[in-house]
């Protein structure tokens, strides 16, 4: 929920920013998108504190189970400077932009190691590995925001970085999770969208950055990667969409493992026990 007010504020941004360009006065859109901000700001810390302690908590699993979805709470730190620096919050921006960047990086190398070294993920976690592109993608459209469209080293390092791991998770999930894919339906399919979103921005942007410094011809090549992350993203909205939709409808969302039969599978089973057997479990119970 937090992220998502501070998403809606990036979305305000642009109303307020069309307005502000052309008045240079601070208008309602303005103050809305700080309130929005600020809510989801204070939400989110909260939120990610608490989830913190808890992987400091000698109760939890163990450093085995770390996997990609780890990266969420710095994501969301890095979205939080973005929205800061829309609204001309540049060191509050700065603040969490930096922090969310250093336990990127330290989370990111601990999920790898483990991912090499240790047991494999469980296959419905392996689309996951997109969220590896999100840090990257993200940090560089943050960094933008707050520089003012600096094109430096610091910025192609988050690009660059961003848009590598995101073919690398492309070509994994054609080796590996398509196959798998094809069998069953799972939620965290969704973790494919906002990585290859995230992706498709940060390019749109490398390639007017490219405009910008080469000239307008030495960008076609970062335009068309930009279009293809774009449509790749899209077709993966559209089939985890309709996915949901159908196995919502058949009760299959959300199920544990090793769950027993649904509601509705128990009342077809019952419905289909021959009468003898009907009186025999009744004499057994």
């Amino acid at each position: 929920i937090s992220i998502c007010l501070i998403i809606i504020c990036l979305g305000m941004c642009d109303l307020w920013e069309e307005e502000h360009s052309e008045s240079g006065e601070y208008n309602g859109w303005y103050y809305t998108c700080l309130v929005f901000c600020y809510v989801g700001v204070v939400s989110h810390t909260a939120l990610s504190f608490m989830i913190i302690m808890e992987w400091l908590s000698p109760n939890v699993l163990g450093a085995q189970f770390v996997n990609p979805t780890n990266l969420i709470p710095p994501v969301a730190n890095i979205i939080m400077g973005l929205s800061l620096a829309k609204t001309e919050q540049t060191e509050l921006g700065w603040f969490f932009w930096a922090s969310g960047v250093i336990m990127y990086l330290g989370i990111f190398a601990m999920s790898l190691t483990l991912m090499v070294t240790g047991k494999s993920m469980p296959p419905k976690l392996r689309t996951t590995i997109f969220i590896w592109a999100a840090p990257g993608a993200l940090a560089f459209i943050a960094y933008s925001a707050l520089t003012g469209g600096t094109w430096d080293v610091m910025a192609r390092l988050f690009c660059y970085s961003g848009l590598y791991f995101w073919f690398f998770a492309m070509v994994f999930f054609f080796v590996r999770i398509a196959p798998w894919m094809l069998k069953k339906f799972e939620v965290t399919w969704w973790a494919i969208t906002f990585p290859s979103a995230s992706t498709a921005v940060s390019t749109f942007d490398l390639a007017k950055k490219m405009e910008k410094e080469y000239g307008a011809g030495n960008n076609t090549i970062f335009k068309w990667i930009s279009w293809f992350v774009a449509a790749t993203d899209f077709v993966f909205v559209a089939l985890c969409l309709v996915a949901s939709v159908v196995q919502g409808f058949r009760g299959n969302l959300f199920v544990a493992e090793g769950e027993g039969p649904k509601p509705k599978q128990m009342l077809k089973a019952v419905s289909e026990v021959p009468p003898s057997e009907e009186g025999a479990a009744e004499a057994k119970v």
